[in-house]
């Protein structure tokens, strides 16, 4: 799942080489994002990513409440699945 920042279309196009690399991998995806950014990865990957329109939960400027967010990436992986690979990412201890 790759989800670019809304802010500005610079947020989307650094994605552009991690997307490139995980379709040479033989990866299929998920890309979330909203507005320009969307419309932007749209054009570049239509046919290999299913698009997920994002929404942000903010508890104050720069916290997002990460259980809420789940109910979005739950659309796509059971809680346990993310949990695991976040873990094994080192995300989690």
């Amino acid at each position: 799942m790759v989800c670019p920042l809304d802010w500005s279309l610079g947020h989307a196009t650094r994605c552009v080489p991690i997307i490139n690399e995980l379709l040479r991998l033989g990866n299929h995806g998920v890309i979330g994002a909203d507005k320009n950014p969307l419309a932007f990865l749209k054009q570049e990957y239509l046919a290999n990513y299913h698009y997920q329109q994002g929404s942000f939960y903010r508890q104050k400027q720069n916290e997002f409440d990460l259980e809420k967010g789940m109910v979005e990436v739950e659309k796509f992986f059971p809680r346990e699945q993310f949990r695991q690979v976040v873990k094994l990412k080192g995300f989690l201890k």
